[in-house]
Parts: structure tokens; C-alpha cells; sequence
């Protein structure tokens, strides 16, 4: 399922009750690579819990996870309802991690029922939002799932490919469960392209890695795989040996799915042998198993086997009846298989468009991004060595000033003086921004009413300062943990850009807040003034670098896109309410 990915709850809840719920859901998770009904009892705890305090959230998840423990149990029934109860809520909300829980449990329950090409939709969903969530684990277990079905549709070449990639992925996460869940599938694409060394092969790493890892589910496939390579390789004893052990732990799990294939395979095993009374045992379970979870595969494979052994045993009517039975079943596979073939055509051509995308995408971002750290030295070396002849120029001003007499020389000295100034500080901007590129975030409590106060006293020089009056409120019971140096950049930018745009002909007011959001989630930062406002023609500009709504002040045209970056660099949201003439309100949201 990839990552279990932090709650974000959306009411007021005892945070300890949210971190119960969350560890619960880890825990189902987890659990479920040995005792996937275990899961389901964990699962319901959470949902229990969650009832119980009113945290609809927490309620959703756990009915997300339900749904997805169902699937491997085979109750697909019910876990496509409880699944797709969720989709659009999890759309409405954007939660894009839990929605991509619910795709690729639905995509699975497709698939897996023989509805190939609903399932790939569904699947291609879900491996889209996993990318974008930079999901490695998860988009790992997508592309086993798509595997599955270029499989079926006998690409075993493209097959291969998505599971190496899976492999691969596994590898450079060092996810030693992914790898082996790799192994499987690629075991069993060796083996029908007669590559029996390799299968094993595979097939042995796999038991190795799940035994380490303590995947009990996941062992049970393992064992089906290595049996699998015997049975084509006619040593029926090994195979024999491998397929029980397989089945034991597939009716431990209760992995109805897999004890299907098991029974189908034993049927065929003892068939191969001539020992019909045990090859019917296996066979009428393997043909109930899949009656009961509507797989069309193993009912089609299960008949044909019967009707051979009712042919052998010159039973004409039964052989007639259980032909019947297999070409309606057979008949079924392969009409809902052309018609997934052909509607996944276009679904399949788009996988492979994004698997080249997404390598273009990130060979041009590697190359964007050592372009962008080679210009951001450059900026910051020619800013630093501009300062010294900058800082020369400003001492000669403050010489200059006390020996020359003259009014209009004055006048012009005072010119050159805020032209200095104004380069002064662009470069001053250029090395903030470059700085802050740079910047590991280091969390530390922030003192938000020493921050605020140390930074409107270091504004006293401005123009109009000593007019304004500064209305502070800050919530102080509020323990908030981030980058110091960060959020004191906001509020430099946020307070200076408010001076510096300040009315001369009302008494100008600056309010500053900091509190926690209506729902306890978030921490918001607003700063409201009553200055000249900006106009609504610029403000979809205002956080471009460069860029001044107003020509009038001085200014690098820097402040708000270093703002912008800053608050991007702490996962937050800023917001911009102004009218030209009435003043602006900037609210910044940061997650805690």
C-alpha cells in the first residue's frame, strides 16, 4: 500500500486520541504480512475508537484500510463498497495519499475478478498520484498489480520489464519485502518463457527474503512459485512438497485467491500422476474457491481438468456436462479479455508514455537543477564581491556629506546616495534568496513576540516609521517548532513591505497575529495594514521576482518573491487580500 502516511485530521481532537488511531492504522498495516484477519481486528479498533471521539477522519482511514484488507481476503463485495463510499470524499478533501489506498483496492478487486481493463484505469490513477506523492514503495506495488494484467495479456516481455522495475525500485530503497514480492511474478515470467534455472532461482530468493523478513502472506506465494518450477520440470514429489506447504499457509491467511491456485494446481499435479480420487478432491475446492469469489479463471481451468479426468474414466455424460461447464467459463475469460485488451490498448500506451516521461522529467530536472545551484553561486559570489566597492561608495557618501557646502551638489550627492542604497539592497535580497535555497531546515521553538518586536525596531529608519502604530497579537501558548531563520524572513517581509507601503495622509496601523487556525491544525500568520493596497490587475504578480505594483517606493521587487519561497520552503499557503487605496491582508498558513 506504500507509505502509511501521516493523519490530517479536520476537527478538533484530542491529539493523543489522533495518535492512537494512527498507530493503529501502522499497526493493521503491518500486521497484515502475517495475519491479514488479525488486520481486520486491529482495523476495527481504530474505527471504534474513532467513532467514539467523534473523528470522522479517523473513521474514513480505517474503512479505507477495511476495504483493502477484504480485497486480500477476497470479500470483494465489500470491499468495493466500502472503497468506493470513499473515492469522491477523499477527492473532495484532497487527501491524495488515502485516495490512492481506495484506487488501487478497487483496481485490485477488478483485476483480480477478471475485469482487466476497469482495473487498470483505476491502478493508472493510483500510480499517478503515488509519483506525485514521490510514493517509491507504493508505486512499486502499483506496477506489480499492472504487471499482472500485461501478463494475462500474454506481453510477457512488458511484463518483465514492470516487474525489474519493481525490482529496481525495491533495491534503491532497500525495501527487502518489495524485492522479494518482485520475485514471485518475475519467477513465474521465466518459467513460461522456458527459463526454468532463473525461475527457481528467483523463486529461492524470494522464501529467503520473506522467512528474513517474517512475510508469512507473502511466503505462501513464494512457496507457489518454486512448486510451480517443479511441476513444469515433471519432478512431481518436490512439487508435490511445495504446493501443501503453499496451501497451508494460504488457509492460515485465509488468501482465498491463493488457495485456489493452489487447489487448481494440485488437481493437476495428481492429474499428471493418474490419481484421479485426489486430483477431484482439489479440484471441486479449487471450483468452489472460485465460485465464491467469481474468478472465471480458475472455474474455466478447474472444469477442464474434471472433464479430462471424466474422459479418462469413460464417463461420457459427466465428461459432456464438465466440457460444458469449461467452454461457458472459457468463453466468458475470453470475451471479457478481448474486450480488455482492446479498451486497454489506449490505458497501456499511456503507462508507457508516462514511464518515458518520467525519465525525460527527470533527466531535465537533474540537468535544471545543477544549472540552478551553479547560477545560485553565481549570484551569491558576484552579490558578496559587489558588497565591498558598494560599502566603499556608501562610506565616501558619509564623508561627502559633511564637506560639501553647496545646495544643488547636495542634491546630487543625495541622488547618487539612494541609488546606492537601492543597489545596496537588491544585492542584499540576492544573497537572502540564495541563502535560503540553500537552507537545511533546522526546527527550534519559535518565540514569535521577541521575532516580531526584534524586527519592527530594526525598520525604525524607514520613511514614516515613526507614524505607525503596530497592534501585536500573538498568541503565546502556542509551542511551535520550525526554522528560526525562515520565519523570521516572513515577517521581515511581511512587516518592511507593510512600512514601506504605508499612507502618509491617515494614521497609518500595521496589525500582526499569529494563532492557531479555526480547526487547531495550522498555524496562521496574518499581517494586516491599512496603506495603499494593491490593485487587482497586479496582485496575480506580486510574488514574481522582479516585479513592483508600484513604481512610486523603492524597492528590489524581491521581498514578496523571497517571501513566497520562504513560506514554499515550510510546506505552507499565503494568500493576499488588497484593495487599491483601502490596504492588504497577507495570511500565511504553516502546518505545525
Amino acid at each position: 500500500m506504500g507509505q502509511i502516511q501521516q493523519l490530517s485530521p479536520k476537527a478538533k481532537i484530542d491529539p493523543a486520541i489522533k495518535e492512537k488511531v494512527q498507530q493503529l492504522v501502522k499497526s493493521a498495516y503491518h500486521t497484515r504480512i502475517k495475519d491479514v484477519n488479525e488486520s481486520l481486528l486491529i482495523i476495527e479498533k481504530a474505527r471504534n475508537l474513532s467513532l467514539k471521539y467523534h473523528y470522522q477522519y479517523g473513521v474514513d482511514v480505517s474503512e479505507a484500510y477495511k476495504g483493502f484488507f477484504l480485497m486480500i481476503l477476497g470479500d470483494f463485495k465489500t470491499s468495493l463498497k466500502l472503497s468506493k463510499a470513499l473515492l469522491d470524499k477523499f477527492q473532495e478533501d484532497h487527501l491524495k495519499a488515502e485516495r490512492s489506498v481506495v484506487l488501487y483496492t478497487i483496481g485490485s478487486v477488478y483485476y483480480k475478478s477478471d475485469n482487466y481493463h476497469v482495473g487498470l484505469q483505476h491502478l493508472l490513477e493510483c500510480l499517478s498520484l503515488r509519483r506525485e506523492l514521490d510514493d517509491k514503495l507504493g508505486e512499486s506495488q502499483v506496477l506489480k498489480a499492472i504487471g499482472t494484467i500485461y501478463e494475462f495479456f500474454n506481453d510477457y516481455e512488458s511484463a518483465e520489464e514492470v516487474y525489474e522495475r519493481c525490482f529496481e525500485i525495491s533495491q534503491s530503497i532497500n525495501d527487502k519485502l518489495g524485492e522479494s514480492n518482485a520475485c514471485n511474478p518475475l519467477s513465474g515470467i521465466y518459467l513460461k518463457r522456458g527459463k526454468y534455472e532463473k525461475a527457481l532461482d528467483m523463486a529461492n530468493r524470494s522464501i529467503t527474503l520473506k522467512e528474513a523478513g517474517g512475510d508469512t502472506r507473502g511466503l505462501a506465494f513464494a512457496y507457489h512459485a518454486k512448486a510451480k518450477v517443479f511441476l513444469r520440470t515433471k519432478e512431481f514429489e518436490k512439487a508435490e512438497k511445495w504446493f501443501l506447504k503453499s496451501l497451508k499457509l494460504q488457509r492460515q491467511m485465509g488468501e482465498k485467491m491463493g488457495e485456489g491456485m493452489c487447489e487448481l494446481k494440485l488437481g493437476e499435479l495428481y492429474l499428471a500422476l493418474d490419481n484421479y480420487a485426489k486430483a477431484k478432491i482439489h479440484l471441486h475446492h479449487a471450483i468452489a474457491i472460485g465460485e465464491g469469489v467469481n474468478s472465471k479463471l480458475i472455474l474455466f481451468k478447474g472444469f477442464n481438468s474434471l472433464y479430462l479426468i471424466a474422459k479418462k474414466e469413460n464417463d461420457a455424460p459427466l465428461a459432456l456436462k464438465y466440457l460444458e461447464r469449461h467452454l461457458e467459463n472459457k468463453e466468458s475469460v475470453i470475451n471479457t479479455g478481448t474486450g480488455s485488451i482492446i479498451k486497454s490498448l489506449k490505458a497501456m500506451a499511456k503507462i508507457e508514455m508516462l514511464e518515458r516521461e518520467a525519465r525525460i522529467i527527470k533527466e531535465k530536472n537533474s540537468d535544471i537543477e545543477k544549472k540552478n545551484t551553479e547560477l545560485d553561486t553565481f549570484v551569491y559570489r558576484v552579490s558578496h564581491d559587489l558588497r565591498g566597492p558598494i560599502a566603499s561608495l556608501l562610506g565616501l557618501y558619509n564623508i561627502a556629506r559633511y564637506d560639501i557646502k553647496d545646495t544643488l551638489s547636495k542634491k546630487y550627492l543625495d541622488m547618487y546616495h539612494e541609488q546606492i542604497m537601492r543597489l545596496n539592497n537588491i544585492i542584499l535580497d540576492l544573497i537572502n534568496l540564495t541563502r535560503i535555497k540553500g537552507w537545511q531546515v533546522k526546527n527550534s521553538k519559535i518565540e514569535f513576540s521577541t521575532i516580531v518586536q526584534s524586527i519592527i525596531k530594526s525598520f525604525e529608519y524607514l520613511p514614516n516609521f515613526p507614524n505607525i502604530k503596530f497592534n501585536l497579537d500573538i498568541d503565546e501558548t502556542i509551542e511551535y517548532y520550525s526554522d528560526k531563520s525562515i520565519i523570521t524572513t516572513v515577517f521581515q517581509n511581511l512587516i518592511e513591505n507593510s512600512i514601506k507601503y504605508s499612507r502618509v495622509d491617515i494614521s497609518p496601523v500595521i496589525n500582526v497575529v499569529v494563532a492557531r487556525d479555526s480547526h487547531d491544525d495550522f498555524l496562521l500568520i496574518e499581517v494586516r495594514d491599512n496603506g495603499i493596497g494593491i490593485g487587482a490587475d497586479y496582485q496575480e504578480r506580486i510574488f514574481e521576482m522582479f516585479f513592483r505594483a508600484n513604481d512610486e517606493k523603492e524597492g528590489s521587487g524581491l521581498g514578496l518573491y523571497i517571501l513566497k519561497y520562504a513560506v514554499d520552503k515550510l510546506n505552507g499557503k499565503i494568500k493576499l487580500k488588497s484593495e487599491r487605496g483601502e490596504g492588504s491582508t497577507f495570511s500565511i498558513v504553516l502546518p505545525f
